[in-house]
């Protein structure tokens, strides 16, 4: 990482992120332009209301989205928002609504527990900050191991309702469940 501090979201909240970013949204920089002035010439994009600079901005937001319910286990939602440099102008409001909208649509109930940390959640609740925590890695294979395995019913839907949102954006999902209706209904396979 370039701030030397593994572990502190710098690689994906950061102007490392910012950077690492610009080849899928299309933009072009050179290699040797240093991170700091590659955010600045991004922000400027922002400015002009470049559709591939705000694209840079909503994957962080997503991706935020997702890395909130990991922080929650150590941090307030209001501690977590506090990122810096990439955060100042349209950009970050475009990020910070995004992180937002993946709590609304995929983990509501934390949503609405926003500045409550996970330690203090229900055994749903947490289960939807394991998921959230897999999703950070943006992977392409999420494994679920008894998901609805002592929960309230309303929490077992909500949890089985983020499942075909995930496999949207590309993730395969193999979940073993004893409630074979609810992976009926969501499942390509059954075996």
């Amino acid at each position: 990482e370039w701030s030397g501090d593994f572990g502190v979201g710098s690689q994906y909240f950061s102007q490392q992120a910012v950077s690492r970013l610009l080849p899928g949204a299309g933009i072009e920089l050179p290699q040797q332009m240093p991170l700091a002035e590659r955010l600045i010439e991004v922000q400027a994009l922002m400015a002009k209301g470049d559709a591939r600079a705000r694209r840079i901005y909503q994957a962080i937001g997503v991706y935020l989205g997702y890395g909130v319910a990991h922080f929650a286990d150590f941090y307030t939602i209001e501690n977590v928002l506090v990122l810096g440099r990439v955060t100042s102008g349209e950009g970050g409001e475009v990020i910070l609504a995004g992180a937002r909208q993946v709590l609304k649509d995929e983990f509501p109930a934390l949503a609405e527990k926003r500045a409550t940390p996970s330690t203090l959640l229900s055994g749903g609740q947490q289960q939807m900050v394991a998921i959230g925590r897999a999703l950070m890695s943006n992977p392409k294979l999420l494994l679920c191991d008894e998901l609805s395995l002592g929960l309230a019913p309303l929490v077992v839907r909500e949890i089985y309702a983020a499942l075909p949102r995930i496999k949207g954006e590309g993730a395969a999902v193999v979940a073993v469940e004893q409630d074979t209706g609810q992976a009926m209904r969501i499942a390509d396979r059954l075996y």
